[in-house]
C-alpha cells in the first residue's frame, strides 16, 4: 500500500480532523482498501459518538466482527498489518498540517493518469492543455489559504453599491422597473424561440449599454451560432434605430462610423467574437486580453469542454458549464449574459415558465441571477408583439414588480425595442 494512504488513514481517526475533511476527501484517487476503511471510519464514529479517536480495538472488533465478519483470511492478515499501521503510535503535527497538500497532489496525479488515458483512447482531448489546466488548479489550491482575502468593505461602501444609478441599465424602461442595474458578477440567461428576435433583442439593448461602459471596457460577444458579420450589421442597425437602406445612405454619406461611435463610446466599444469550435479554456483566455464590462455568451451550450462534463448527463453537463461562466463573472468582475432557447413546449406563449428552457429542467436556472423570457404570441394580429417576463429575478428593485410581464413591440426593420405608446 502506498505509504499516503497509511498517512491519511493514521490522520483521519481523529474526529475532528474527519468530519472536517471525509467529506471533501477525493475516494476516487485512494486505494479501494483504503477508501473502505474510511467508510467504516464513519460508522464508528457514527455508532460511538462520545469517542474523540478511534481506539484501535474496538475498531478492530467492529471491522472484523460485525462490519466485515465474512472476510478471507488472506485479506485479514492483509488488513490486520494495516490497521496496526494506521491506528498505533502518534502522529506528528507536519504530518497533520502537510495531509492537505499531499491529497491534493494524490488528486492531481489522478487527473493526469485519467487525462493519458482519454487521450491513449483517442477520445477528442488536447492533453498538453488539459495537464496544464490540472496543474493550474493544483497549484491555486495549495496556494488558497494565502490567495483568499476576507470582505473588508464597508457598510457605506456597500450601500453606494446598491444605489439605482450604479451599474449598466435596459433600454426598456419595463425592465428597469423590475431590475436593478447590470453590476459585476451578475449573470443572466436570456431565453426565446428561434426567429423571435432573440439577437435583435440583444443589440437594442447592448447599444444602449454601451456607452454607459468606462473608455477602457468593452462589450464582448463571443458568437458560436451565426455569423457574427450579421450581428455588427444588426449592432448598426439598433445603434442608430435605422433600417437597411438608411444605412446605406449613411454610408455614402460618410457619416455611418462616426455616428455608431458616437452612439455606442467608440467603434469597437462592441466586439464580436466568432468562437465556433473553441475550448472553455480558449474562450478564458480571450476574455482575460479583452477586458470586457460586460460578456454575452452567443450559446454557452455549443463551447466546447473537456473533463468538466465528461460522461455527465445532458442536464448535468449543462449545470456545470453554466456555473463555469457564472464563475468567470466574478473572476472578470463583469456582468455576463448566456442566451439560450426555449423549449417546443413554450412555443406560441407569452410568457414561458422557467423550466422551459432548452435541454435543462433545473440546471441552468440555478446558476442564474435572472432568467429572462421572449415570449411571442401565435396571434397574426400581435406579429410585431413580444413579451418580456423574469420567471427568475433576485435583482429586483425594491419598489418594483418581480416579474414585469410587459408586451413591447419588436421593430425588425430597425432592430430595436420599443415600449408601447400610451394612448
Amino acid at each position: 500500500m502506498d505509504g499516503i494512504d497509511v498517512v491519511i488513514l493514521q490522520v483521519m481517526r481523529d474526529r475532528d480532523t474527519f468530519d472536517k475533511m471525509y467529506s471533501s476527501m477525493p475516494v476516487y484517487a485512494l486505494e479501494e482498501k483504503t477508501s473502505l476503511i474510511l467508510q467504516d471510519y464513519a460508522e464508528y464514529f457514527k455508532q460511538f459518538e462520545g469517542h474523540t479517536s478511534i481506539d484501535r480495538d474496538t475498531f478492530r472488533t467492529l471491522f472484523f466482527s460485525f462490519l466485515h465478519p465474512s472476510i478471507k483470511d488472506e485479506l485479514k492478515v492483509y488488513y490486520s498489518a494495516l490497521l496496526d499501521k494506521a491506528l498505533l503510535g502518534e502522529v506528528d503535527d507536519d504530518t497533520r498540517r502537510g495531509l492537505t497538500a499531499r491529497i491534493l497532489e494524490l488528486e492531481f496525479a489522478t487527473k493526469v493518469a485519467n487525462i493519458t488515458k482519454k487521450y491513449d483512447a483517442g477520445e477528442d482531448i488536447d492533453i498538453a492543455r488539459a495537464v496544464q489546466e490540472a496543474t493550474e488548479t493544483l497549484q491555486a489550491q495549495l496556494d488558497r489559504k494565502t490567495r483568499i482575502p476576507w470582505v473588508q468593505d464597508s457598510i457605506q461602501d456597500l450601500l453606494k453599491l446598491e444605489e439605482a444609478t450604479h451599474g449598466l441599465k435596459w433600454r426598456l424602461d419595463s425592465i428597469n422597473r423590475s431590475m436593478r442595474p447590470l453590476r459585476s458578477g451578475d449573470f443572466g440567461i436570456i431565453a426565446a424561440r428561434p426567429d423571435a428576435g432573440k439577437t435583435s433583442f440583444l443589440t437594442s439593448e447592448l447599444t444602449h449599454m454601451a456607452a454607459q461602459l468606462p473608455e477602457d471596457k468593452h462589450i464582448v460577444w463571443l458568437n458560436n451560432e451565426s455569423l457574427g458579420q450579421r450581428i455588427v450589421t444588426r449592432l448598426y442597425q439598433s445603434a442608430l434605430d435605422a433600417s437597411i437602406s438608411e444605412l446605406k445612405k449613411l454610408s455614402t454619406a460618410g457619416k455611418i462610423t462616426s455616428m455608431y461611435a458616437q452612439s455606442v463610446g467608440a467603434l469597437d466599444r462592441i466586439r464580436v467574437l466568432d468562437v465556433h469550435d473553441c475550448w472553455n479554456y480558449e474562450v478564458s483566455d480571450i476574455l482575460a486580453e479583452m477586458n470586457p464590462g460586460l460578456v454575452v455568451f452567443d450559446m454557452i451550450d455549443n463551447v466546447r469542454f473537456g473533463g468538466l462534463t465528461a460522461g455527465a448527463r445532458t442536464d448535468q453537463a449543462l449545470e456545470a458549464m453554466y456555473q463555469w461562466a457564472r464563475v468567470l463573472g466574478v473572476r472578470l468582475e463583469c456582468p455576463i449574459l448566456a442566451t439560450s432557447q426555449i423549449s417546443a413546449e413554450g412555443d406560441g406563449m407569452c410568457y414561458p415558465a422557467m423550466h422551459m428552457l432548452k435541454d435543462s429542467k433545473t440546471g441552468k436556472q440555478g446558476a442564474a441571477d435572472f432568467i429572462m423570457m421572449l415570449g411571442r404570441s401565435d396571434d397574426p394580429m400581435l406579429e410585431s408583439s413580444r413579451f418580456i417576463s423574469l420567471p427568475k429575478n433576485k435583482l429586483i428593485v425594491e419598489d418594483g414588480a418581480k416579474d414585469p410581464r410587459a408586451e413591447v413591440l419588436f421593430d425588425w426593420v430597425r432592430g430595436r425595442f420599443k415600449e408601447p405608446e400610451v394612448k
